[in-house]
């Protein structure tokens, strides 16, 4: 009776564990087959991009050469190179050459220090005449200007100074014209500024109301 019990209990251990692995390798055969199918789309979609994007392409990958066109290739390398040899330079000449260059060299480095000196200069008195008008435009009327006020109605810029010294000295001069004579725009042709006072170098510069050397 007990042989029979425990020939029953390992008959349906056994079909249990067998029907437990089949149940294993089934599921591991399904995760295998979409595995697959997943990489057999991928390399599909993959293969398909490829040829697209080399169809769209305009690059093409050039085919290799044989041995008989590297042949030929290589003897016209040699034929050009024959019939078109390098020069020769002596030292001489490769001396001169080089002090040619170091003298184009150092007029070059001279005409831009020149230039940068030139624009360096510009900048400056165009700083000045902007900080001269900005003073001018904030000042007080002529009316109610006090001696404190004066410095204001200087100009430190030669320039500047010396062309509003001439326009003044052309109003008061057609202030005295008789009436026929201020008809017409005489009095508008100015006198030119002399170049040596066009020249002259600024030993001071006010900008934002400090003085600087």
């Amino acid at each position: 009776m007990e042989g029979k019990a425990a020939l029953t209990i390992q008959r349906h251990w056994r079909g249990y564990r067998a029907r437990r692995k089949v149940h294993q390798q089934r599921q591991s055969l399904k995760q295998h087959k979409a595995a697959v199918i997943i990489q057999r789309a991928a390399h599909k979609f993959l293969g398909k991009c490829q040829r697209k994007r080399k169809a769209l392409s305009p690059w093409k990958e050039p085919k290799e050469l044989t041995s008989a066109q590297k042949l030929a290739l290589q003897q016209k390398v040699d034929d050009y190179i024959r019939l078109h040899p390098a020069s020769q330079m002596s030292e001489g000449m490769s001396k001169e050459l080089h002090l040619q260059g170091q003298e184009k060299l150092a007029q070059y480095l001279l005409r831009s220090s020149l230039d940068r000196r030139a624009e360096q200069r510009r900048e400056a008195l165009l700083a000045q005449v902007n900080t001269d008008v900005e003073l001018l435009m904030s000042a007080p009327s002529l009316m109610e200007a006090t001696e404190k006020d004066l410095d204001v109605f200087m100009s430190r810029s030669v320039p500047v100074a010396c062309k509003a010294r001439q326009s003044h000295n052309t109003m008061l001069k057609h202030t005295r014209w008789p009436w026929w004579k201020k008809l017409g725009d005489e009095f508008m042709d100015d006198d030119m500024i002399p170049d040596d006072v066009l020249n002259t170098e600024f030993g001071t510069l006010f900008i934002g109301g400090s003085k600087s050397s």
